[in-house]
């Protein structure tokens, strides 16, 4: 991993379609406490980010919805890419 790419775990495909059209993937960082999510509009970085909300936002039967609702107005973003 190099130091200006996130850290960000590998999803299969089908995880990938589940997520949606302007979720594209998720990925977390346990060691950081780092959620990074690709959307349509680029990559971000969520800090402080629980592995629960990170298990709840990959088991939500709306992705894009939890990620709107629990994300993205709790937690301070960084854009990456």
């Amino acid at each position: 991993m190099t130091a200006n790419r996130p850290a960000v775990k590998l999803l299969c495909d089908e995880m990938l379609a589940r997520l949606g059209r302007y979720l594209r993937a998720a990925g977390y960082d346990g060691e950081r406490r780092v959620l990074v999510v690709e959307l349509a509009s680029g990559t971000f970085e969520y800090p402080g980010v629980s592995a629960d909300t990170y298990r709840r936002l990959m088991a939500s039967s709306s992705p894009w919805s939890f990620y709107r609702d629990h994300i993205d107005e709790e937690f301070p973003a960084k854009r990456v890419r």
